[in-house]
């Protein structure tokens, strides 16, 4: 399973951070503008990325309206994950040929609130799909179980796609979710609090 480690609340000025993090697939930078919800929009900043190291892939999620307005900062990225509640259906395929041709995969973002069913019709415009498995904005909240169903829905359509979690996951979390066929994970404080982050990495 990758794991991709959220700095949304990680001390970018901490010089050991980023060697802590050797055993991560990359790093997941959560861009938020306040305005879909609230929270910190340091990343929103050019000089707090060039911050972040580009010797891992970027995985980004712009966690903002009007998504396609802020893509060109975050050229880095390998894969680029917008909100299905900010982007119309029709957008979505313009949207996503931008990013192709910018060599960056896109992502289908869900928010907890949003049925499984809703983003069934578009989600064949998308090799991955990433499950919010927590209320978006902050870290460090508890996984939502309820989610868990809207996992295995999306896994029992049997497409072709990547299912990424972010929220809430822990080691054992991280096992249930493998069985659910989820194959890439996003963890923050998890990781960011244990004094053995490489281990905590390694265990996922």
């Amino acid at each position: 399973m990758d794991v991709y480690v959220s700095l949304l609340d990680a001390s970018l000025a901490d010089q050991s951070l980023f060697s802590s993090l050797k055993a991560a697939t990359g790093y997941h930078i959560d861009v938020v503008d306040g305005k879909f919800v609230s929270g910190s929009t340091r990343f929103l900043r050019r000089d707090v990325l060039a911050k972040v190291p580009t010797d891992k892939p970027w995985f980004v999620h712009l966690m903002t309206k009007r998504p396609q307005d802020k893509v060109h900062r975050y050229t880095q990225a390998k894969i680029l994950a917008y909100q299905f509640e900010e982007v119309s259906n029709d957008d979505m395929r313009s949207f996503n040929e931008t990013l192709r041709k910018m060599n960056i995969v896109p992502c289908l973002a869900v928010h907890p609130k949003t049925a499984a069913a809703k983003i069934k019709p578009v989600l064949s415009l998308f090799s991955h799909v990433l499950i919010l498995t927590v209320p978006p904005g902050r870290s460090g909240r508890s996984f939502l179980e309820s989610q868990l169903e809207k996992i295995k829905t999306i896994a029992s359509w049997k497409q072709k796609v990547t299912l990424v979690v972010d929220g809430g996951v822990t080691v054992s979390r991280a096992k249930d979710l493998k069985n659910c066929g989820v194959e890439i994970v996003i963890s923050g404080k998890h990781v960011l609090e244990d004094p053995k982050r490489i281990k905590a990495i390694k265990e996922i």
